[in-house]
């Protein structure tokens, strides 16, 4: 972990969170939508349920942090890709590398849903 994280993934670590549980967090390479969604989640203590599979096609049982992915579309955090008419793809792309201004739209929405 390099100098200006170690805080940062010690306290996530300390909080237990699930992408930072087992030690092996790469701080060099781009968090991915489902690490990101799912920690956004966890930092406001929202639980997540069982997986159903049907509400992105590229996110399923197998899919890591699928439940953090379905929960946050459900209240509304992320509404997966959309083509270039924005017609919603179908697809969430939870291995994809997270952009900073997909990133600010999570942490804003969730502020709005699950900030007290």
């Amino acid at each position: 972990v390099s100098d200006w994280a170690k805080p940062f993934v010690t306290c996530a670590e300390e909080y237990q969170w699930s992408v930072f549980s087992d030690g092996s967090v790469d701080t060099k390479r781009g968090a991915t939508r489902a690490e990101v969604i799912a920690t956004v989640l966890q930092s406001f203590g929202v639980q997540t349920g069982n997986v159903s599979g049907d509400v992105f096609k590229d996110v399923g049982s197998s899919t890591l942090y699928a439940s953090a992915i379905e929960r946050a579309q459900k209240d509304g955090i992320v509404n997966g890709y959309t083509d270039a008419q924005g017609n919603a793809t179908g697809m969430f792309g939870p291995d994809d590398t997270v952009k900073r201004a997909e990133f600010a739209k999570m942490v804003t929405i969730a502020l709005e849903v699950y900030g007290k």
